[in-house]
């Protein structure tokens, strides 16, 4: 699996896509630890096309809790974009570790 090529500065906007791939985990240090996101391909017209993009966590890999933050666009390239989604501190009080990505077709 490799990660979406973008510029440096993962968490901010203003990248370039190289090439698509796989959801990814990526962080960047911070004053005060580690800024941990998800980071995913989506299609710019995904709401036309009936495309639902569900971002998950989990301490575990049992329970899985969707993200409630609005996915930040941090590259385009008109046809799709990469966005991160930052990981919540804690689910259920323990330490988020994992993410997965549901991709929903409306009927």
């Amino acid at each position: 699996m490799s990660a979406p090529s973008y510029k440096i500065g993962f968490v901010t906007a203003g990248g370039t896509i190289g090439s698509t791939g796989q959801p990814v985990t990526t962080f960047e240090p911070t004053l005060y630890g580690n800024d941990f996101r998800g980071l995913f391909v989506r299609r710019v017209d995904y709401a036309v096309a009936g495309l639902t993009y569900t971002v998950q966590f989990s301490p575990d890999l049992i329970t899985w809790q969707d993200s409630t933050a609005t996915p930040a666009v941090l590259a385009t390239d008109g046809t799709h974009q990469i966005v991160s989604v930052p990981y919540p501190a804690f689910i259920a009080g323990k330490k988020a570790r994992f993410s997965k990505l549901s991709v929903i077709l409306a009927p």
